[in-house]
């Protein structure tokens, strides 16, 4: 069954597409004039210096954002103690490590000592700890 809406669309369609080549028509002659033509090439060539502009303003900002995170990270970086770079280089190479590896490693005295480095760690965001049954294993973020 065919709504009456279905059977109007097409030829409301057709009827606005034949008003709208209606209108083309009689500005047509228009756009042969010159001055017609270059007004609009100059507004053309205006709106695509704006448009320009604005795309270079949001890349520069997009650029001093990128330089400002590097610089954070590389703060991050710069910041750390020795003992602290040594262990996130171990982890680098084990991928995931236990307070006791650290312990093994390292030649802490006792296990608390390696987790409290290693929570502290955890705690400047650069590692994330993930519980294993008993254990708790720290991965690089």
């Amino acid at each position: 069954m065919v709504k009456e809406n279905e059977i109007y669309k097409p030829i409301a369609e057709k009827s606005a597409m034949q008003d709208i080549l209606v209108d083309i028509e009689k500005e047509l002659p228009k756009f042969k004039d010159p001055i017609v033509f270059a007004g609009l090439l100059h507004l053309l060539s205006e709106e695509r210096e704006n448009s320009n502009r604005m795309f270079k303003t949001i890349i520069e900002r997009l650029d001093r954002i990128e330089k400002e995170l590097s610089n954070e990270s590389e703060l991050k970086q710069e910041l750390l103690p020795d003992v602290d770079q040594k262990i996130i280089d171990f982890i680098k190479q084990k991928e995931a490590v236990c307070a006791n590896e650290v312990k093994k490693q390292f030649k802490y005295k006792g296990v608390n000592a390696a987790s409290a480095r290693l929570n502290r760690l955890c705690s400047k965001e650069l590692l994330v700890k993930q519980q294993v049954g008993r254990k708790v294993y720290f991965k690089l973020k």
